[in-house]
């Protein structure tokens, strides 16, 4: 026996048109062909036209189509409203999503196709639904702050950041994936901030071709960054404070800076980094150097720690170290060498080629069970502070080294610590007692002093 169902008891899903092919509010019945869509309807905006749809309510819907493939541009915009889109969505290739302000959030996603537009001034994206942008998306406008809030955004094609005041904010376990098709241009030094439950996924290609070089600002993403495809710093400085793990390249020319500036960073052993700009650790973070490292340009350690373990050589042109810790397993190659303060520990070897420079009276320097070979030309200035050797400390000095002690700087050692010197040590100033310890002389200290007239003596 057929059951049978009351009549308007089914649920009807329901599609309405907007059917007015020039500008208009969403509100007015008259531009739909069955009126204004209600939460059970899905709404097509894809009349054949240039023409612009004007969000002026508060908006439920099963789902949108906007725009058509064929003829036309097609727009809407959500000026501070906000539309909840509770099932699958679609922005064609004629259609513009202007993300104005206001919340776009519900249950569903929002696939923006292949020529497709989403463009996001300010904001918030939200629910559980994910927005996937194929086409381009465009994040710009000082004005309106963006929000990620619990909500994925998925980046297939071409996006392009620009505009430096205000930031995007990821919470509530907010994703952005940036896939292998995706490539984001950062054309400013606007940041993406995130608390601990926020990441950032690239793997594709993430440039930053604009920002300021003069120090004054940076990029900052504080989300969990974790890297598989390209990172590029073309200009400025783009800034890591919240850790993460990663297998990509870093590329780093010239005129930019990577900063690994905050959290855990660990650096798998595919990972890369390379290129003739500034790699920067500091302020408190941890990086474990897994991978390649052959930097032409320049590498600071500010406040950081710097783990090289990746049992590759690991060279960089240029090597300041001013406060932190560079550690690790591996040999460390720098033509030049500034050590202002901080440490060098583990049990691998730092090679300094050319110029070691040794300065500095505010910090004490540190050998922790590290080699330290020079081979070029050291210069020792500065009074205040010593330099401490331990746990197996080693410096070597080669047959091509020469050290030039322009102070009354002192290093002391415990009784692991040794000093070889196959080269040349010369004490140019001083006018007072000095100790040096030296693996030459066992069981007992080199003492010289120099006095004003010029003479050494050594006890």
């Amino acid at each position: 026996m057929p059951i049978l169902v009351p009549k308007g008891s089914q649920t009807r899903m329901a599609g309405r048109s907007w059917k007015n092919a020039a500008n208009g509010n969403w509100s007015a019945s008259t531009n739909w062909d069955t009126g204004v869509p209600v939460t059970t309807d899905t709404a097509s905006i894809t009349l054949n036209g240039l023409y612009t749809v004007d969000l002026d309510v508060d908006t439920t819907i099963v789902g949108l189509a906007l725009g058509n493939t064929t003829a036309g541009s097609q727009t809407l915009i959500l000026n501070g409203y906000t539309l909840t889109l509770n099932g699958a969505s679609t922005v064609n290739s004629k259609g513009i999503l202007n993300f104005n302000g206001g919340t776009l959030t519900g249950t569903g996603s929002l696939t923006a196709n292949a020529g497709s537009t989403l463009i996001w001034s300010g904001g918030t994206q939200s629910g559980s639904g994910k927005t996937i942008v194929t086409g381009n998306l465009q994040i710009n406008d000082d004005n309106y702050y963006k929000n990620l809030d619990g909500r994925t955004l998925e980046t297939r094609g071409n996006t392009t950041w620009t505009g430096n005041t205000l930031h995007l904010y990821g919470s509530n376990g907010a994703t952005w994936n940036n896939t292998a098709s995706g490539s984001i241009d950062l054309q400013s030094d606007a940041d993406f901030y995130g608390d601990s439950s926020t990441t950032f996924n690239n793997a594709g290609t993430l440039t930053k071709s604009v920002g300021s070089t003069d120090g004054t600002d940076s990029s900052v993403i504080s989300a969990l960054f974790n890297n598989s495809g390209t990172v590029e710093v073309q200009q400025g400085v783009l800034s890591l404070q919240g850790g993460g793990s990663s297998t990509g390249n870093f590329s780093i020319q010239s005129g930019g800076s990577l900063e690994f500036s905050g959290g855990t960073h660990t650096l798998g052993n595919s990972s890369s980094i390379d290129g003739a700009g500034k790699v920067r650790f500091s302020n408190g973070s941890t990086t474990e150097v897994g991978g390649a490292y052959n930097l032409t340009g320049t590498t600071e350690i500010t406040g950081g720690i710097a783990n090289f373990g990746s049992s590759k050589a690991i060279s960089t042109t240029n090597f300041a170290l001013s406060y932190g810790d560079l550690s690790g397993s591996d040999t460390v190659t720098t033509t030049n060498m500034v050590w202002s303060g901080g440490t060098q520990s583990g049990s691998g070897k730092t090679i300094v080629t050319a110029s070691l420079q040794i300065n500095d009276d505010n910090y004490y320097k540190n050998l922790d069970g590290r080699t330290l070979e020079t081979r070029g030309n050291t210069t020792w200035t500065g009074n205040t502070l010593y330099l401490y050797g331990s746990n197996g400390a080693t410096w070597n000095n080669a047959a091509s080294g020469s050290i030039n002690l322009q102070s009354d700087a002192d290093f002391y050692g415990d009784s692991s610590t040794t000093f070889n010197n196959a080269g040349t040590l010369t004490k140019s100033l001083g006018v007072r007692w000095h100790r040096f310890v030296c693996n030459l002389c066992p069981l007992q200290q080199l003492w010289h002093r120099q006095n004003p007239a010029g003479s050494t003596h050594f006890y």
